[in-house]
């Protein structure tokens, strides 16, 4: 459709490609100070577990189907649990990690399960 002054929108010709410069990792702009941190730099992560209380067993490792669950995490970082129905209980519990590796161990064993939270 033309625009407001009857003019056609200005359109380029298929032809042509675009190819934005490539954009090569610049520390000054993917620190710390802006949010990012390296994963050399978490000598412990926390994964949070949960699911549907009441179901008889408490929380485990396996306990990761919730969307937002068994991720490793910086410490002290805010985290959302999606998925959860309404007028349902949930227990969860948290494991620290040595890293973010998968390859690298539990520095703990998990904890006690919580109360039920709904």
């Amino acid at each position: 459709p033309p625009l407001s002054d009857g003019a056609a929108p200005p359109v380029l010709p298929s032809s042509v490609e675009l190819t934005p410069e490539e954009q090569a990792f610049q520390a000054q702009h993917h620190s710390e100070r802006l949010g990012a941190k390296s994963p050399e730099a978490a000598p412990l992560t926390c994964a949070v577990y949960g699911k549907a209380a009441g179901t008889g067993t408490a929380v485990a490792e396996m306990h990761r189907d919730l969307p937002g669950t068994g991720l490793r995490r910086f410490g002290y970082e805010a985290f959302e649990v999606s998925g959860l129905k309404p007028n349902t209980n949930y227990t969860i519990a948290t494991m620290v990690f040595e890293g973010f590796d998968a390859n690298r161990p539990a520095a703990s064993v998990i904890s006690d399960t919580s109360p039920p939270i709904g």
